[in-house]
C-alpha cells in the first residue's frame, strides 16, 4: 500500500469523507468522519497529504471551526506545512450564528475568508430558520449580503500564484439566494445584473429560498389585480435565472414566485428541478412543465409540495426520456403551530385511471408518506411498476412508504401481496459463493467392461465403475452415459429452482385458503372488517418480466398518518433509564 498513487488515496478518502459532503447527514457521522480523517493524517505520511485533502475539500463552518481556518488561510504558504487555501473548493455556512454574531470579539472577516480561497466554487450562505418546518420564513435576518463579499470574489490587484493568492476571477458553481439575506445591490430586480458578472456567470446551480409574491400578503380577490401585482415579479425571477447561460440544476424553496407562470419561463436546458416547499405548484402545472421542458431532466426532486398530486406521473416516460432519479417527500407540515392546516390541497393523490408510465432510463425511484389515495388506486400504482418492470434496466434503488386508510386485514392482505411481490421482481439476489459440500471423488482402478465392442486393432474400452452395489439385474445392465460437470450443474439447478418454484406456490395457496378459513370462522370482526373484500389478484400468474437488478427495495405500507414529529418510548420516560421494578410476583400490602 506505500506505493499506491495520490490519486488512489483520495479516492480512498473522498469516501470516508462521505458524511461531511451531505447536509443531512447527522452529527454523529460528521464527527465521525472528521475524527477518521484526522487519525488517518497522523498515522503515516503517506496518508497526511489525500486525508487532509478529502477533509478540507468540503467544510462546514461554525462558530468554532470558521476563525481556526480563517486563521490558516490567512498565513503565508511557507508558514504552514500544507497549503490550505488550495485544498477549500466548497462552503457551508449558517450566516445567523457564525456571521450575525461576535466571535472573540469580532465579526469574521468572511471578505478575508473567501479573498483567500483560490479554488473555492460553491458557496451555500444559509439562515438556519430557513429549513423544516417552514414556519419562520418572516423573522429577519441580522446578516445580509454586502459588497464586500461580491468584492472577494474579484482577483487580488497584486496578488502572487506562487504564494497562493487569487490571481483570477472565483469560478463560482453553485450558490444559494436568501431573499431574507438580500441588501439592496442584490434585490430581486437586480440579480440578472450580478449573475452577468465574471464570478456568477459560471454557475450550474442557483437555489432560490423564500422569494414570494407580493399578492401572498395582500386582501386583494380579484383575479386581475393578483396578476398585476404577481407577474412582474415571476418576470424578474425569469430573467435572472436565465441570465445564467450554463445553468444545469435549479432549486426552488418555500417560495409562491414558483407558479405555473414561471415554470412556462424556465430554460428548456435545465437537467435537475428541485421543488421544495412550494404551496403553489400543482400537477397540471408540472405535467404541463414536463411536456414541453422534460426532454433534457435527469433528476425531479419534489419535496413537501402541499397542493402537488401524482397526476403528472402518466406523461413522465414520454416526456421526460432521460430521467434517471425521481425522489418525492409527500410530508406536509403546518403553516401555524398551534393548529392542524397540513392537509393536502388536492382531492386525491392519483385516481385509479392515471396509470404511471416510468422512463426506461429510470435509476432511482424514492417516494416517501404516499397517502391521501384509495386501494384500487394504489394497486394500480404498483402493478405499474410490476408491468414496467422489462422496460426499466437501469433501476436500482426503489424506496416507496405508502399509507392506506382500510380496514387493517385488508391492509395486511395488500402489504402481504405487495411487498413480496416488488422485492421478488426487483430485488438483486444475494449469490454466496456456491459451497463445496462433498468430499474429493476416490480414485477407482479401471475395469475391462467385457460388454463393450472393441474396435479396430487391439484398442481397448476402459469404463469406471460408479454404480453402487447391484439390487436388480434391471438396473445393472443400465448403461450410464457420461455427464460432464457443468452439465451436473445445470441439472441440479434447474430441479431445484422447480421444486422450489412449486413448493412457493403450494405455501401461498395454503396461506390463502387457511386466510380465508380464518376470516369465515372469526365471529368477532367488526362490520367494516367482515365488509372487506380480499385482493382479487391472481397468485398464480408470473410477472412478465424478474428485473432482478435493485440494489435496495424498501417497501412499507401502513396506516399511520405523517406527522412532523412521532413519538416513541423514549419520549414519555423522566431519564433515558428510567423504569420501573419489575413485579416480584406478590402485593404490596402498604399500597
Amino acid at each position: 500500500w506505500l506505493t499506491l498513487p495520490y490519486l488512489v488515496w483520495c479516492g480512498i478518502f473522498e469516501h470516508v469523507a462521505a458524511a461531511l459532503h451531505d447536509p443531512d447527514a447527522r452529527r454523529e457521522d460528521v464527527a465521525e468522519a472528521s475524527d477518521t480523517l484526522l487519525s488517518a493524517a497522523r498515522a503515516a505520511k503517506v496518508f497526511t497529504e489525500p486525508a487532509l485533502t478529502a477533509l478540507y475539500k468540503i467544510v462546514s463552518l461554525s462558530p468554532s471551526s470558521a476563525p481556526r481556518l480563517l486563521q490558516k488561510i490567512t498565513l503565508p504558504c511557507d508558514a504552514t506545512s500544507f497549503n490550505y487555501r488550495l485544498k477549500v473548493e466548497s462552503v457551508r455556512m449558517e450566516v445567523g450564528e457564525t456571521l450575525g454574531k461576535k466571535l472573540g470579539g469580532n465579526y469574521l472577516d468572511l471578505k478575508a475568508l473567501v479573498q483567500n480561497l483560490p479554488r473555492l466554487q460553491h458557496v451555500d450562505l444559509f439562515f438556519e430558520k430557513d429549513g423544516a418546518p417552514f414556519r419562520e420564513l418572516d423573522i429577519p435576518s441580522r446578516w445580509k449580503y454586502s459588497d464586500e463579499l461580491f468584492s472577494a470574489l474579484e482577483p487580488l490587484p497584486n496578488g502572487d500564484a506562487d504564494a497562493g493568492d487569487k490571481t483570477n476571477y472565483t469560478q463560482l458553481r453553485s450558490w444559494t439566494w436568501s431573499s431574507r439575506l438580500a441588501a439592496e445591490s442584490c434585490k430581486l430586480e437586480k440579480l440578472h445584473e450580478v449573475h452577468r458578472t465574471p464570478p456568477f456567470s459560471t454557475l450550474r446551480k442557483i437555489t432560490f429560498i423564500n422569494y414570494q409574491l407580493p399578492s401572498l400578503n395582500s386582501r386583494a380577490k380579484d383575479p386581475a389585480e393578483i396578476m398585476a401585482m404577481d407577474e412582474p415579479v415571476t418576470k424578474k425571477m425569469a430573467a435572472a435565472i436565465k441570465a445564467l447561460p450554463r445553468l444545469e440544476h435549479l432549486v426552488l424553496q418555500s417560495s409562491t414566485v414558483a407558479n405555473a407562470a414561471l415554470l412556462e419561463l424556465l430554460p428548456k436546458n435545465l437537467k435537475q428541478l428541485e421543488l421544495i416547499n412550494c404551496w403553489d405548484v400543482e400537477s397540471e402545472h408540472l405535467t404541463a412543465f414536463l411536456i414541453t421542458h422534460g426532454h433534457s431532466l435527469e433528476r425531479l426532486t419534489l419535496n413537501h409540495c402541499q397542493s402537488l398530486s401524482l397526476g403528472f406521473l402518466p406523461v413522465l416516460g414520454s416526456a421526460c426520456p432521460n430521467l434517471t432519479h425521481l425522489n418525492m417527500d409527500l410530508q406536509y407540515f403546518r403553516h401555524h403551530e398551534y393548529y392542524d392546516d397540513s392537509e393536502p390541497n388536492y382531492e386525491t393523490l392519483l385516481n385509479k385511471d392515471q396509470v404511471p408510465v416510468w422512463p426506461s432510463t429510470i435509476q432511482c425511484i424514492d417516494i416517501q408518506h404516499l397517502h391521501h389515495w384509495d386501494i384500487d388506486a394504489a394497486s394500480m400504482f404498483f402493478q405499474s411498476l410490476e408491468d414496467s418492470a422489462l422496460r426499466m434496466p437501469n433501476l436500482r434503488r426503489l424506496a416507496l412508504k405508502a399509507t392506506l386508510n382500510v380496514p387493517f386485514r385488508q391492509r395486511a392482505e395488500f402489504r402481504e401481496y405487495w411487498v413480496e411481490r416488488m422485492s421478488y421482481i426487483f430485488q438483486r439476489p444475494n449469490s454466496d459463493p456456491k459451497p463445496v459440500l462433498r468430499a474429493k471423488a476416490p480414485v477407482v482402478s479401471p475395469q475391462r467392461d467385457g460388454r463393450s465392442s472393441v474396435s479396430g486393432g487391439n484398442a481397448k474400452t476402459w469404463k469406471f465403475s460408479t454404480t453402487p452395489a447391484r439390487r436388480s439385474t434391471r438396473i445393472a445392465d443400465l448403461t450410464l452415459s457420461p455427464v460432464s460437470p457443468h452439465e451436473e450443474d445445470v441439472i441440479v439447478s434447474g430441479r431445484e429452482h422447480a421444486r422450489t418454484r412449486q413448493l412457493a406456490k403450494e405455501a401461498k395457496h395454503l396461506r390463502l385458503r387457511t386466510t380465508r378459513r380464518g376470516n369465515e370462522a372469526d365471529d368477532e370482526d367488526s362490520g367494516d372488517e367482515l365488509a372487506a373484500t380480499p385482493l382479487s389478484n391472481d397468485s398464480d400468474n408470473e410477472p412478465v418480466h424478474r428485473q432482478l437488478l435493485c440494489n435496495l427495495v424498501d417497501v412499507q405500507i401502513d396506516n399511520q398518518k405523517p406527522t412532523e414529529r412521532r413519538y416513541g418510548m423514549e419520549d414519555f420516560l423522566d431519564s433515558p433509564n428510567a423504569s420501573d421494578d419489575e413485579w416480584n410476583g406478590r402485593d404490596d400490602p402498604d399500597i
